[in-house]
């Protein structure tokens, strides 16, 4: 079993280097929308700076939802989704490991150049590091709630305008903990790390689950 659970993160990683376009296209993406902020805020220092966790977040979660709406995508088409649904492994393990990689190699990218940016927005050290660690806990949870509702809507034919409007409203408690925690008292720092963090423990052992109940949906 763990031989295969290998082969399958071995085959996503490779799916992910063959397009590698699809791997920059949201970096890029991330980049950008941060950098057009300062632009339509205008020269005021001290407001980019109060409000950087905020806008580093928004341009992650939209960066997330650009590169999870095509997650089964090539699956589908291939046929190799109809040989996950039937193989020996349990579907949700092996969603958990296409989710994981995929976070890895779109979500990793971000959180690498997040320090950059706090740079740029000339946030203190001590908030860049707490706005790491609450894309660390909250991008992974993006991730799982997209991959659910993109199983869900995988054979639709509008799909890239009906899943932004299914997920917004899921990912909006993440963004208010993620960007609160960043600016908050240290009791409050806590407390909010710690329930961002449960958050994504419950997220790790029930949407693996609901993506393949939605997946099954999904391709029928």
């Amino acid at each position: 079993m763990i031989k295969l659970i290998v082969n399958e993160i071995n085959y996503e990683m490779k799916s992910i280097q063959r397009d590698w376009w699809n791997w920059i296209i949201p970096v890029v993406f991330f980049v950008m929308v941060a950098a057009l902020f300062p632009l339509a805020i205008g020269n005021n220092p001290e407001l980019l700076t109060q409000i950087a966790s905020g806008i580093i977040w928004i341009a992650a979660l939209l960066a997330t939802l650009l590169s999870c709406g095509n997650l089964f995508k090539n699956d589908a088409q291939s046929g190799h989704l109809d040989v996950l649904l039937t193989g020996a492994l349990p579907v949700s393990a092996i969603l958990f490991c296409k989710i994981a990689c995929h976070w890895l190699a779109f979500c990793g990218p971000l959180i690498l150049i997040t320090p950059l940016l706090g740079i740029f927005f000339k946030m203190e050290v001590a908030h860049i590091q707490l706005l790491i660690i609450t894309l660390l806990l909250g991008t992974p949870i993006l991730c799982l709630l997209a991959a659910s509702l993109a199983a869900l809507t995988i054979n639709l034919e509008n799909k890239n305008l009906l899943l932004p409007l299914l997920i917004m409203p899921l990912f909006i408690p993440i963004l208010i903990f993620g960007t609160g925690i960043v600016l908050a008292t240290p009791a409050e720092v806590s407390a909010g790390l710690a329930l961002l963090g449960a958050m994504l423990l419950l997220s790790i052992g029930f949407l693996p689950l609901m993506t393949m109940l939605a997946l099954k949906v999904g391709v029928n």
